[in-house]
């Protein structure tokens, strides 16, 4: 059932408009795992943008933390930092968020996290 779901999937995420609702409706219904699968799928797409990678980082401070770090050492320049600095705050994320501010060029706010 997923596996199917994963492949209409590809083809909604690399819209950047329908990316949030398709998260909702995998997040209200439980299915973490399987939405942080379809977007480590889709990064390897040629139409990938700044949003799949935005979510994907929030979506590990929330569920696979121990998985952000690499995501951000191998990602930092396509996601939204901003948006990402406060996932990584909220989830208490503290080297994932000097790790940011760094490549933010925010050195002051690195240091106090």
């Amino acid at each position: 059932e997923f596996r199917l779901a994963q492949m209409c999937g590809l083809h909604i995420v690399v819209h950047a408009d329908e990316l949030e609702d398709l998260i909702n409706y995998y997040q209200d219904r439980g299915h973490f795992e399987e939405l942080i699968n379809l977007l480590e799928a889709a990064l390897g797409l040629e139409r990938a943008h700044m949003g799949m990678f935005t979510e994907l980082a929030i979506l590990y401070s929330k569920y696979k933390p121990q998985r952000m770090r690499e995501h951000l050492e191998l990602f930092w320049s396509r996601v939204n930092i901003p948006k990402v600095l406060r996932a990584a705050e909220q989830a208490h994320l503290w080297a994932e968020l000097v790790f940011l501010y760094d490549k933010y060029e925010e050195y002051d706010n690195a240091v106090l996290a």
